[in-house]
């Protein structure tokens, strides 16, 4: 579904409510900014019997 925001945007309502969570966790998210991720994202490939980890480095836009 899409949630209207104040400023009459749309923005998907799982967005929206992802963000919300985050901003009642770690309350000053918006001052600091998102500096990493807490895990290590893994793609999985039903061919390779080993999965192979992405490591990320730095995140764009930050």
């Amino acid at each position: 579904g899409l949630y209207k925001m104040g400023t009459n945007q749309l923005l998907n309502a799982d967005v929206n409510g992802a963000f919300n969570i985050i901003r009642k966790v770690i309350p000053d998210v918006i001052d600091q900014g998102i500096k990493g991720l807490p895990f290590n994202p893994v793609v999985l490939d039903p061919l390779v019997s080993e999965p192979v980890e992405l490591r990320m480095t730095k995140l764009s836009g930050f």
